[in-house]
Order: structure tokens, then C-alpha cells, then sequence
């Protein structure tokens, strides 16, 4: 099955199903790269800011835990790559031998990414790899004496249970006894501020959600009308998720080219995104149910209060 043929498919089931819903990695493409890195920009949207300034503390501690031994890392869903740049810097300056493997969905970004990286580092090898980092098969050259897998910018929070079992199926899979995982993850704190950054004044987000309408519209012969729809996102601060959703004004028809129809009620909503916070306890757990223990947490913190973490999670020896 093509990548057309996979989106056709999760459009139909996700909009059959109740409540509507459609996967947040639709909200890719050309376009959709634009508006998420004009989202990193916006003052609401604190997380890229956040781990940005983290990643000089963060590859000090790396370098301990590498006590020069040669690296692979492998940086999953590595988008444009700036975070991980402040990476690898540090590291070749002091002499690491190491391999760099970025890893999108999206490869006109990482082909971007690795001639950027390329101009900076020739000496650096670089293998790019476009793929579904849980969904495709992909596979890795045979290890230097240590891997990293990199996985930034709060991903996590947007998988499900199911995404979060194939993420570390996948990792326990590439991982041996030893090798690590740098996980970026956004904290609870202040719901107010959270969901501002879902729901920013300039409207970047609003587009970014309505971008995955465009997509079906163009890729799929959509007859969608986007003013039937507005953006509305929420915080439940019991649960700890952001959640985003574009809400149908008005009762309507819509479909494909292949004549699938959906039918909308007033004020009916599509799910698109969940976006999950978490405590500091809370990860540990999840550290140990993916066969994992915590290494270190580097925190960024603001006004001694801890908002962003990337801890560094080590293989089980079972």
C-alpha cells in the first residue's frame, strides 16, 4: 500500500469512527513543515525554546556517558535538525568519532538537513533515512561502540498506548544492553500557559490543524469547506493532555473522489492531536516499562521551577 493509498485509508476509518478523529502526522507536507517551524517561533510555544537552551547542558552529559567511545546517533523524526546541531557540535570538538542518522517521514527535510549539516561538518557522516520511524522498515549499518537514539521535542506526548508499545518494540529491537535513549518531554505545570501554546494569538496553530484538510482536499479530491470548520483546542489538566480539534459549525456532507461521504453534525469535532504532559515520577514508570532505566534528567528550569526535561534512559541488560 502506497503512502496515498495509507492516507486515503486513515481518513476513511478515522472519520467513520466515533468520535471523528484524524492522525496528527497527516498534518505534514510541504506546507505543514512551513507552519510547525513558524510554530516554533510564535512567544506562546515555550517547548522548542525550552529544550533549545537544554541542549548545552544536556551534551556535557552525554560526553560523560560516552567516556570516548564512538557513537551512532539516530535521531528520530529529526525535522529541520537546529536542536540537534547544538548536539553535535560539543561532541566533535572533542573528537567523538561518530555517525549521524536522521530519520523523517518527511525527505525533502532531512535531505535539506543533512546538505546543511554536510556544508558545516564534511568530515561528519551522515545517512539519511526517510521512513516511518515505527511504521516502515528501516534498518541501521552494524553499530559502532555505543547508539543514541534521540527522540526531542515532547514526541512522545502525541502517541497513544498503541503508539507508545510500537515505539518501544522498535527501540528494544535496535537497542543492545548499553546503548541509550535521549527522550525530550514537556512537565506539567500552569494549564493557562500550556494551552496557549496550542492556541497561539497569531493563528499558526489554527492553520497547521487546517492544513490536514487541505491535504485530503488536494491529495484525495476533497470537497471539504474549510470556513465550515473553526480550531478549538483544550488543556485537562486531570488527565495532563492537550488536545486539538477542528469543530464542524454546521450541519454537512462532505467526501472524496472516491465517493466516501461523511456526514458532520452541528458542532460535531474531529480530533487531531493529543499532546501529553507529565511528571517527573510518572517517567521514571514509563522509563521502566519500555526496558529502560534513567541515567540522568536534565532539566530546564524557570524560576526554580522545572518545565521541560530530556533525560538520558539506558538499555536493560534484559
Amino acid at each position: 500500500m502506497n503512502e496515498l493509498e495509507l492516507f486515503r485509508k486513515a481518513v476513511v476509518e478515522g472519520l467513520c469512527s466515533v468520535p471523528k478523529k484524524l492522525p496528527s502526522r497527516y498534518f505534514y507536507d510541504s506546507q505543514g513543515d512551513a507552519l510547525f517551524a513558524r510554530i516554533m517561533q510564535t512567544p506562546a510555544y515555550y517547548l522548542s525554546r525550552a529544550e533549545r537552551a537544554n541542549m548545552p547542558t544536556v551534551a556535557q552529559g552525554l560526553l560523560e556517558w560516552l567516556e570516548g567511545a564512538s557513537l551512532d546517533l539516530i535521531d528520530l523524526g529529526s525535522g529541520d535538525g537546529s536542536k540537534t546541531e547544538i548536539l553535535i557540535e560539543p561532541l566533535l570538538e572533542r573528537g567523538a568519532r561518530m555517525r549521524y542518522f536522521p530519520v523523517d517521514i518527511s525527505p525533502g527535510v532531512i535531505e535539506e538537513q543533512k546538505k546543511r549539516l554536510q556544508d558545516r561538518w564534511p568530515e561528519l557522516e551522515i545517512q539519511a533515512i526517510a521512513a516511518d520511524y515505527i511504521r516502515d522498515p528501516w534498518t541501521l549499518p552494524e553499530a559502532l561502540e555505543k547508539r543514541l537514539f534521540l527522540f526531542l521535542g515532547s514526541n512522545l506526548g502525541n502517541f497513544d498506548r498503541e503508539g507508545e508499545q510500537l515505539l518501544f518494540s522498535v527501540l528494544r529491537r535496535m537497542c543492545r544492553p548499553g546503548d541509550a535513549l535521549l527522550i525530550g518531554l514537556d512537565l506539567a505545570k500552569d494549564p493557562a500557559r500550556i494551552l496557549s501554546a496550542y492556541n497561539d494569538p497569531e493563528g499558526i496553530t489554527a492553520q497547521f490543524n487546517f492544513n490536514i484538510l487541505k491535504r485530503i482536499n488536494r491529495e484525495l479530491g476533497g470537497d471539504f469547506e474549510l470556513d465550515a470548520f473553526v480550531h478549538y483546542p483544550i488543556y485537562d489538566p486531570l488527565k495532563q493532555e492537550a488536545r486539538s480539534h477542528l469543530v464542524c459549525t454546521r450541519p454537512a456532507e462532505f467526501g472524496l473522489s472516491d465517493g466516501t461521504r461523511f456526514r458532520f453534525d452541528a458542532w460535531e469535532a474531529i480530533h487531531t492531536e493529543t499532546s501529553r504532559k507529565y511528571t517527573l515520577e510518572a517517567l521514571e514508570r514509563k522509563a521502566e516499562e519500555g526496558g529502560f532505566h534513567s541515567r540522568r534528567a536534565f532539566l530546564y528550569e524557570e524560576g526554580n521551577t522545572p518545565i521541560f526535561a530530556d533525560l538520558l534512559w539506558v538499555r536493560n541488560e534484559k
